[in-house]
């Protein structure tokens, strides 16, 4: 388009009472009249109380539980455990972190008693087991490690 275009003339001699615009541009004008605004008034707070229906459960008592997380340590003392006896480099690391876990567990192996309900109160003791058992694998990997399989 040149200056001298017949098209161009129209556009810039015609006057337009909108907006141009091309692509997707969304615009949101709200023009209403304004509405006087009322005063506010107070109003009275409503309480529902809600009663719930007795359970036949016998309820636990709503405080939190000491973390221990036997499920973790089953799951490190596994991989430790592997590790431990068939990577020779990394078994002090793994068997650091059984050490830790074996204490953790050995201290905690009778929170059922002292804490009723405690979730992870029948694990401990399978987590204890699997972590003794992942002790053990640190000789068997300092000793052999992956020569067992050459």
């Amino acid at each position: 388009m040149s200056a001298n275009d017949p098209q161009t003339h129209l556009l810039q001699d015609r006057f337009v009472p909108r907006d141009l615009h091309t692509g997707d541009i969304i615009h949101n004008h709200y023009n209403s009249p304004s509405a006087p605004v009322a005063p506010l008034t107070a109003v009275a707070p409503t309480v529902v109380y809600q009663q719930t229906p007795p359970l036949n459960a016998p309820s636990v008592p709503m405080y939190g539980y000491k973390e221990i997380g036997a499920d973790y340590w089953i799951f490190n003392s596994v991989v430790c455990g592997l590790c431990s006896a068939f990577i020779p480099f990394v078994t002090m690391v793994t068997g650091l972190f059984s050490l830790v876990g074996f204490v953790i567990l050995s201290r905690n192996l009778n929170i059922g008693q002292l804490e009723p309900g405690h979730p992870d109160s029948e694990r401990v003791g399978p987590a204890l087991l699997v972590n003794t058992f992942s002790l053990l694998c640190i000789p068997f990997g300092m000793l052999y490690g992956w020569s067992v399989f050459f």
